[in-house]
């Protein structure tokens, strides 16, 4: 069902200088590919009780609604979701601002009576957005860790690959600093 691998991956730098300030960004875009959302197995079914979305009790089947999403309501079927299905899978593909850097340089001139070459001040942000179709936290998976109970090893099963089973998102990260050379 689907594959993990995109059609094609592409980046974008851009850099930008104007009197003492700079600008940098970095775009990432992955097209294609899909990831089988294997975090809907424990929030969508009987898996654990008190653990589900609400999606389930609008988007179940019912007599009255037969283009659901998902199967009939059933609170003592602990069996759904654990065939893999289609309905796990979805689009892969995203675009993310992985890096986006303002800087500020003193000039020379001013720094020079300090014994300072250079003094910049900069403002530096990672992962700032994700714009993706992908439903879970983050569509730039990871493979599973190793050695937790109940996993399967990532270290070397290529089913793995694509399949997220509720990694960590790639943080945000922001940044403020000061780069001094004497």
């Amino acid at each position: 069902m689907g594959s993990p691998h995109p059609n094609f991956t592409m980046g974008f730098n851009f850099n930008a200088s104007y009197k003492n300030f700079d600008f940098t960004a970095f775009l990432y875009w992955k097209d294609g590919g899909e990831i089988v959302n294997y975090v809907r197995y424990w929030t969508d079914f009987n898996t654990f009780q008190g653990n589900r979305d609400k999606r389930v009790l609008y988007d179940s089947w019912t007599p009255t609604h037969t283009d659901a999403k998902l199967p009939v309501l059933d609170g003592s079927d602990g069996a759904s979701g654990q065939v893999p299905v289609s309905y796990y899978v979805e689009p892969g593909g995203y675009l993310r601002l992985r890096n986006l850097s303002l800087g500020y340089s003193i000039p020379a001139s001013t720094l020079k009576r300090f014994y300072i070459e250079r003094l910049r001040f900069y403002v530096q942000a990672q992962n700032l957005f994700t714009i993706t179709d992908y439903t879970g936290l983050d569509p730039e998976i990871t493979t599973q860790v190793n050695g937790r109970s109940g996993y399967r090893s990532a270290r070397s099963d290529a089913n793995s690959l694509g399949v997220d089973y509720g990694n960590f998102p790639t943080p945000r990260i922001i940044t403020v600093g000061v780069n001094v050379s004497f």
